[in-house]
């Protein structure tokens, strides 16, 4: 699709992108301001963007991934947190999942590019420890040492057994939304087995 004008709040592209994923496990919008023509920091806007994403994953069975840039100030201060989203919030708000690749400050120049992998919303599963990797040639992420938390301090094992003792599991009356959409809701915060 490089250099080909697309705009999925047109019907007419939602509509040719469901009729080519028919069948397919995943779609990656990649960017999603190269996808739409409305202004990305209206509410109102991205929430509809959002609903044509989720109308073309209920009608395809498809998973919707789209990436999405960081806004100036998160960029310059390595901020992976959910407030980090350029433009409107409702592009972290309505979905379901959201996570961040941020470079890490490293004084250790020798060691190369530090990235981290941050989950700020998981609606379907326990929460996900940070993740840590390292550029190599090619832009090749490899994992890194995954010592300690640099917010918390805490090392991947004692971050997974503070969830555990206070994570309360969501009571779910079925596996069908209200509406009776074909996604599928993780049973008391157990996660799928896709």
């Amino acid at each position: 699709m490089l250099g080909v004008p697309f705009d999925l709040q047109d019907g007419q592209h939602a509509d040719w992108l469901t009729e080519r994923a028919e069948g397919i496990r995943l779609i990656i919008v990649d960017t999603l301001s190269r996808s739409h023509s409305g202004d990305e920091s209206n509410n109102g806007e991205m929430a509809n963007l959002l609903r044509v994403l989720e109308r073309i994953g209920a009608n395809t069975g498809a998973a919707i991934l789209f990436l999405h840039h960081v806004n100036k100030s998160s960029g310059r201060e390595r901020n992976g947190d959910q407030f980090a989203i350029r433009g409107a919030s409702a592009l972290l708000d309505n979905a379901r999942f959201g996570a961040a690749i941020t470079y890490v400050e490293d004084d250790d120049a020798a060691a190369g590019v530090r990235i981290r992998y941050a989950v700020s919303k998981n609606n379907y599963a326990a929460p996900i420890p940070h993740r840590y990797f390292l550029r190599h040639e090619g832009g090749v992420l490899l994992p890194a040492p995954q010592e300690q938390d640099e917010e918390t301090g805490e090392s991947p094992k004692e971050q997974r057994m503070g969830q555990r003792r206070n994570h309360k599991p969501k009571t779910l009356p079925s596996l069908l939304n209200p509406f009776g959409s074909p996604y599928l809701v993780a049973k008391n915060g157990e996660p799928h087995a896709w």
